[in-house]
């Protein structure tokens, strides 16, 4: 079975590379193509290697995409047994018409949530041109049907998580053996405060909110912000100001982290907040569940379905996060207790040896 994968983010990269990985153990050859870069996992003939310098140029790159993105796509594909389409967006709405091969369409989170309704009717018409459509959550395909976007097969399935592997060796060593760079931190009880530098993280507003605990609780807390991707100078120092301004011990990781590094920063975490806008079950969440995390999520993001599955986190509205948060460090060893039970739960839904067979059934279900 041969899959060509198309993108187009290289933040989505990484986990694809994986799976295109995972799935050489079902005899499944997949490469990528990332429809805004030209960038091809394949042997790229001598054209696409200029095309690819080309669209580095932003004068250029609107016209290489009307001139050369459909007839590469178009004759990429004749290669490969099935297209899987990754994030819908609209470069994608007339890019794939001459394509007869079986096409899956993967929707990520925000290609849905945050899209308006025009969008959302488009994507509705579109959608009758493949066979599967792909969610990663339940409650994303359940606000898909809602908004009447079906197909004859839907289905759900998220990706396995990339860093289980590094979080479980390192989580079998003693926390001195694995020191992150995390500095002046010793006793103290380590919260996150979402997962990247975005403003729809709403990092102010949970730092407003923080402001009003118990100030005896509130001198047991060191906040961590990883801030790697996202965000804008003047968001990172208006967030800085506010920490200072409000005396709150904190720490803002700025620089990108290596496997290893974020790894062991996530296994240093006690506490996690995520009240972000929208979310679409990324790695990050998956990742602090699976070290042992307690978790307060907003109460409008997908997770709910966790739920069933036996796992155990808080999903409240922002203006609980102040009691919530104090009930929880009033309670610290029971309630990391009860945290550690979500990484064996979380393993079955998310780790990559679960995951790719289902991928693979999905693949012949699209072939067939």
């Amino acid at each position: 079975m041969n899959v060509l994968i198309l993108f187009q983010f290289n933040s989505n990269r990484h986990v694809l590379e994986r799976l295109k990985q995972e799935l050489k153990d079902y005899n499944v050859h997949a490469e990528l193509f990332n429809i805004r870069t030209f960038e091809y996992s394949g042997i790229s003939k001598f054209e696409l290697l200029i095309l690819q310098k080309l669209t580095k140029v932003p004068k250029l790159r609107v016209i290489i995409y009307k001139l050369f993105r459909k007839s590469i796509v178009t004759s990429l594909s004749k290669e490969f047994d099935l297209i899987d389409v990754h994030f819908y967006s609209k470069a994608y709405d007339h890019l794939l018409e001459k394509i007869n091969k079986p096409k899956k369409v993967v929707f990520w989170g925000s290609d849905l949530y945050r899209v308006d309704e025009k969008r959302i009717k488009q994507i509705k018409e579109n959608i009758k041109s493949f066979k599967i459509a792909h969610f990663l959550t339940p409650e994303m395909k359940e606000f898909a049907l809602e908004k009447g976007i079906s197909n004859d097969i839907n289905v759900v399935q998220p990706f396995g998580v990339v860093h289980f592997d590094a979080i479980e060796k390192l989580s079998k060593m003693k926390p001195t053996e694995r020191r992150s760079s995390l500095k002046n931190t010793s006793g103290k009880i380590m919260i996150a405060v979402g997962y990247n530098g975005a403003k729809s993280q709403q990092h102010l507003k949970i730092i407003e909110k923080l402001t009003t605990i118990d100030q005896e609780l509130k001198s047991k807390i060191h906040l961590v912000f990883l801030m790697t991707y996202g965000g804008d100078h003047d968001y990172l120092e208006s967030i800085e100001k506010k920490l200072i301004t409000e005396d709150f011990k904190y720490t803002l990781v700025k620089n990108r982290l290596s496997e290893l590094e974020l790894s062991k920063i996530r296994l240093d975490i006690d506490i996690t907040i995520n009240f972000q806008v929208t979310d679409g079950f990324s790695s990050s969440i998956q990742e602090h569940f699976y070290a042992g995390n307690i978790m307060i999520l907003a109460d409008w993001l997908p997770y709910k379905w966790l739920k069933e599955k036996g796992m155990t986190f808080y999903n409240i509205d922002l203006s609980k996060l102040e009691t919530e948060l104090q009930r929880i460090l009033q309670n610290m060893p029971s309630e990391k207790q009860k945290a550690k039970k979500n990484t064996a739960k979380i393993e079955l839904i998310s780790k990559w040896k679960e995951c790719s067979l289902r991928w693979y059934n999905i693949y012949c279900n699209q072939l067939t």
